[in-house]
């Protein structure tokens, strides 16, 4: 049987992971338009998307308007995770080129900093 979401009115146990328990999501750059990922945006997970990775697929966050950092590699995304849960503000490191923009430039990195990494 395939996956399929969980009605929202189905309570959380200790051995299972909601969508409101992820704060960040990575994935291939041009991977962005399965509802999986439109869901955890909803959510205000952070998008990493991996530049080096392409896929088929051949949908950016760019295209979906989605605000995301894109990185060259998988491990680059966990530098930036890892970044991120030390409290370092990841436009510190990243110009803005790096994020997807929605709407006005700084708006994809006010995005992505007001994501609580826990």
């Amino acid at each position: 049987q395939a996956p399929h979401f969980q009605p929202s009115t189905v309570s959380a146990t200790p051995h299972r992971i909601m969508a409101t328990d992820v704060n960040a999501v990575v994935l291939p750059a041009t991977a962005c338009g399965s509802s999986a990922v439109l869901s955890f945006v909803q959510t205000g997970a952070q998008i990493i998307t991996v530049a080096d990775n392409q896929t088929t697929m051949q949908v950016s966050p760019a295209a979906l308007k989605i605000p995301a950092l894109t990185v060259q590699s998988y491990p680059e995304a966990i530098g930036a995770l890892v970044a991120q849960k030390a409290g370092i503000e990841l436009a510190a490191l990243y110009s803005d080129q790096h994020f997807a923009r929605k709407g006005n430039p700084s708006s994809a990195l006010q995005s992505l900093s007001s994501v609580p990494m826990t």
